[in-house]
């Protein structure tokens, strides 16, 4: 039985109260860093379950009332980790960036912050990029060093009020995505992970009334769009280095009243989660053979975990 049949199998028998929700963490490494009560914490990976957890930093020195972590963000070599704190009862957040070390210390704290990720450039120096966001609305984007080489700059400010931005990693973590959106239109910047103070690069400039999302893979760029017809949201790809719309080749159509709630990209297999007549599926896409595979979630599913610590580069036994 391969993975895609032991998913199945697991979801007809094992009854609803034996799935839980599960808040905020991520692998990384031999690390799995997570939320220990008002703790951020790390343990080894085969230790993730027991309570030998090694303490990163306390968030009761925030003094906020009831914190909670909402997002962690390791740096790629694992010398900082980055988490957004938030309060039940309020939408402001703070970034914090925890210096790694046998006594690690909490490096810097940004208000405010919503989307953030981790890239390292050509001379090994961890570089975080974060959004800014006031009145609840993201325009500006800044890019911060740490350590002795300490900056904190804008990358980039929006100045049409309807739009936001929020900042996503490639799964590979090629590119950095800055998505500039608004409720029917969006514009894609590519920043590359491995050169990020190069200028970033435009995928296609904002065309009223077409939305985008953009992954990488391989060199090849896969994007989820609703351009063209029918309106439903397909997935096309192209080239990396030619990535404007001409060069979108379509590559997988839904079925119409399809609703796109995500794309998930591994080596060898594209994941799209879908809802369709209140009902959500999986389809799992073979990149080398365009092969599908379906499965139906069940009546009482509302929503998706994605596993965020596969990693496409590495080739499953």
């Amino acid at each position: 039985m391969d993975a895609f049949e032991k998913v199945r199998a697991k979801l007809e028998t094992q009854p609803q109260e034996e799935y839980e929700i599960i808040n905020a963490e991520i692998k990384h490494g031999g690390f799995v860093y997570y939320q220990e009560g008002c703790c951020l914490v790390r343990s080894k990976d085969e230790e993730a379950d027991n309570d030998n957890y090694e303490v990163l930093f306390n968030l009761e020195e925030l003094k906020l009332e009831q914190p909670f972590i909402d997002c962690i963000r390791v740096a790629p070599d694992e010398k900082y980790v980055a988490a957004k704190i938030r309060t039940e009862d309020s939408e402001a957040s703070t970034c914090i960036v925890v210096k790694l070390s046998d006594q690690p210390v909490m490096e810097a704290s940004f208000p405010n912050v919503s989307s953030f990720e981790w890239v390292k450039d050509e001379e090994d120096e961890d570089v975080l990029f974060y959004t800014f966001q006031r009145n609840l609305r993201c325009h500006d984007v800044y890019r911060a060093t740490f350590g002795d080489n300490k900056r904190n700059e804008r990358f980039y400010t929006e100045k049409d009020p309807s739009f936001f931005v929020f900042l996503y990693l490639t799964k590979d973590s090629r590119f950095l995505t800055m998505n500039i959106m608004s409720k029917t239109t969006s514009e894609v910047w590519l920043i590359d992970g491995l050169s990020p103070w190069d200028p970033p690069v435009l995928i296609q400039k904002r065309i009223h009334g077409v939305l985008y999302y953009v992954e990488h893979r391989d060199d090849e760029l896969y994007i989820l769009t609703n351009v063209g017809e029918p309106t439903e949201f397909k997935l096309m790809r192209t080239a990396a280095d030619t990535p404007a719309i001409m060069n979108w080749d379509l590559f997988f159509t839904m079925k119409r009243n399809t609703k796109v709630v995500d794309l998930d990209m591994f080596k060898d297999h594209c994941v799209l989660f879908l809802k369709h007549s209140n009902l959500l599926y999986v389809n799992v896409i073979g990149l080398a053979d365009d092969s599908v595979r379906s499965l139906k979630l069940p009546p009482w599913a509302c929503g998706f975990i994605i596993d965020t610590n596969s990693d496409p580069k590495k080739k499953k036994k």
